[in-house]
């Protein structure tokens, strides 16, 4: 709880910096332009590096793209049957308290 506490309040935060470092910025530079446009991209890790893993192909030199679906293997969590992609090792652990949404399906931006 406490990893996923540590990066739930990092993600939150993630734009600190960047205000930061304008605003102590803010009496030293001279504003020049009449406008700015901010494009926040905000994303994630793809479904096929998380909780839904493809099948493995391990990476090699000249490997056409469209031949690769995970250059992850999957590993087992305390579940029955239930597998997440490789690094997410510590959460596998803890899933017979947490529950993964599968059905979630993203709007069209």
């Amino acid at each position: 709880m406490q990893t996923t506490s540590s990066a739930a309040m990092a993600a939150m935060a993630a734009g600190a910096p960047i205000l930061g470092s304008l605003s102590c910025n803010a009496g030293k530079l001279a504003a020049t332009a009449d406008s700015v446009i901010l494009l926040w991209m905000g994303g994630g890790m793809a479904h096929t590096e998380t909780f839904d893993p493809k099948k493995y192909t391990a990476f090699s030199k000249g490997m056409q793209a469209n031949s690769v679906l995970s250059t992850f293997d999957k590993i087992p969590t305390v579940l029955d049957d239930v597998y997440f992609s490789e690094g997410l090792e510590k959460i596998g652990g803890i899933m017979d308290k947490g529950t993964v949404i599968r059905s979630y399906v993203a709007a069209d931006l």
